[in-house]
């Protein structure tokens, strides 16, 4: 997505069979996410954002710095159990 001033913005999209419309969330950690609908056309969603943009650079402005992707302490990727190293869906119970 290109901003008002020329800059180039990324961001992550996510499909959720739960979701009914289009929904972006701008946050510190995990930047811009654009949430869609199971079916949705991507190909719609720079239109969507183009819709938003004022909105979009906004809520950019509440952040002094450039948001960064959240990188675990550890090093692990969510869902990532430290002693395996296999992926899980449920957090490593207190003391295991």
């Amino acid at each position: 997505m290109l901003l008002n001033d020329g800059t180039e913005l990324a961001f992550r999209v996510r499909e959720d069979p739960r979701t009914r419309r289009v929904r972006i969330v701008v946050s510190r950690r995990d930047g811009m996410v654009v949430t869609i609908p199971r079916g949705f056309d991507r190909g719609r969603i720079p239109e969507v954002l183009g819709q938003k943009r004022d909105w979009i650079e906004r809520a950019l402005r509440r952040f002094p710095v450039k948001p960064e992707p959240y990188r675990p302490r550890n090093g692990l990727r969510c869902g990532q159990s430290a002693k395996s190293g296999r992926s899980s869906t449920r957090p490593d119970p207190p003391g295991a």
